[in-house]
């Protein structure tokens, strides 16, 4: 969920994914286009970010109680771990980034494109006319939209 509470993905694996078999990269960015479609259909595109940590084993991490919302195991639990335990993400990539570069690069990992999209001029309008949409939610006094 992204700080104004404007974003939290409908399915719960667009929140919280543990990938075990298969190829990472590819469910990875399954995860990112995922997550890009849910934010389309919001009033603007939040400034969050979507994370990834790779880790050899998975029993490193707290165990996800099924009473627990995803939210509140991410924001609560996992989170801190990874802080207190100094994991940083192997990805970290800009939610807005992702919907543009997806939307007019056919590619969802707008991480890999940052240094060039800061010389574009359409990307530099979009990030503006997100940021002002955010204000209209309500977004830049941390209220939810109607």
């Amino acid at each position: 969920m992204d700080r104004y509470h404007q974003y939290s993905p409908h399915q719960p694996r667009n929140a919280l994914t543990f990938i075990q078999k298969g190829d990472a990269d590819s469910l990875f960015r399954k995860f990112l286009i995922d997550n890009i479609k849910e934010a389309e259909c919001c009033p603007y595109i939040p400034d969050t970010e979507l994370l990834r940590f790779d880790l050899a084993n998975m029993r490193q991490v707290p165990p996800v109680d099924t009473h627990t919302p995803f939210e509140e195991y991410i924001s609560k639990e996992l989170l801190p771990y990874f802080q207190e335990h100094c994991i940083p993400p192997a990805k970290r990539i800009s939610l807005r980034d992702a919907v543009y570069t997806y939307k007019y690069k056919n590619e969802p990992d707008g991480g890999i494109l940052k240094k060039y999209l800061m010389q574009e001029p359409a990307y530099l309008e979009f990030r503006l006319q997100q940021q002002e949409k955010g204000h209209c939610t309500g977004a830049s006094r941390g209220t939810h939209s109607p």
